[in-house]
């Protein structure tokens, strides 16, 4: 891969007004992912709804630094480590407000954005944070895919109860 990429793993980044509208103009997301084609770099650009697609560096800008072609009603800065945090956290609860936690649930979280708010959580929890997504998309992948029947997890509603308690 070429050390020619504007952006990184993890930035947040702004798509421009002038990109086509299935790539979600005016949006910020998070780079998860980059890579090279013949003349173009593109970025794997998670979106807080969950959609993930790939655009092309020429669609994209710095979230803080959106140049005067953007109009100025979209609000294009990064939100706050505890609005990241509040965002989780009220995703986590709707989760496990019937007393389980279903594949729609994780479904749910899986489209959260949480790999982009997962920088703002406290040191002392992100391991066990980000653990804890993984396994959240695995069950959903799984289910998916046909390996698990069950369309709950226990386990997993054990440990979303002990993270909100951290949060």
């Amino acid at each position: 891969m070429s050390s020619n990429f504007r952006y990184t793993w993890g930035d947040t980044v702004f798509v421009t007004s002038t990109a086509p509208q299935e790539l979600h103009p005016g949006e910020t997301g998070s780079v998860c992912g980059m890579r090279e084609t013949e003349g173009a770099n593109l970025y794997l650009i998670e979106f807080k709804n969950g959609d993930a697609l790939e655009v092309q560096e020429h669609q994209l800008r710095p979230a803080t630094n959106v140049g005067p072609d953007e109009p100025s009603h979209v609000h294009c800065t990064k939100h706050s480590e505890d609005e990241n945090i509040a965002d989780i956290k009220m995703a986590l609860t709707r989760a496990v407000l019937d007393g389980r936690f279903s594949i729609e649930s994780a479904r749910l979280i899986k489209k959260s954005g949480w790999r982009s708010a997962l920088k703002a959580f406290p040191t002392e929890i992100k391991i066990e944070a980000e653990s804890l997504f993984y396994f959240i998309e695995g069950f959903e992948e799984e289910v998916n895919e046909g390996y698990v029947d069950a369309e709950e997890d226990p386990e997993l509603y054990g440990r979303i109860l002990k993270l909100l308690k951290k949060l």
